[in-house]
């Protein structure tokens, strides 16, 4: 079985880049150290391909995309600024959103509804 430590007691973990549930299978995934945590998955199409693993690993999807994206960093930062400040899902996403539109020179409201918050 694979295992991938992600350094246990952490309160938030974030995966960026391929989503490589598209390629494989993990059925063996696993929390080891039981902690719940904040997750967030900034790749094509997160939501649908992640949410089967969340209640697995005892996470809660703060932030998943619906969309295909280019996994970039200025997403993570506006999350985990918002995150470390305690601001709601809805703010987190928002902020996701807003960072993307900014950054391609696009509409703002399809950028937003490319993340989800939540189940």
């Amino acid at each position: 079985s694979l295992v991938i430590p992600a350094f246990g007691n952490s309160d938030f973990i974030i995966f960026n880049g391929h989503n490589g549930l598209m390629d494989n299978e993990y059925p063996a995934i696993d929390n080891v150290d039981n902690v719940e945590k904040d997750a967030a998955v900034i790749s094509c199409v997160s939501d649908n391909y992640f949410s089967y693993y969340f209640p697995k690993l005892k996470a809660y999807p703060l932030l998943t995309t619906t969309n295909f994206l280019p996994p970039e960093a200025y997403i993570i930062s506006a999350v985990i600024d918002n995150w470390a400040t305690m601001q709601p899902g809805e703010k987190i996403r928002t902020s996701a959103g807003e960072a993307m539109a900014k950054v391609h020179h696009t509409a703002l409201q399809p950028c937003i509804n490319t993340f989800k918050t939540g189940w």
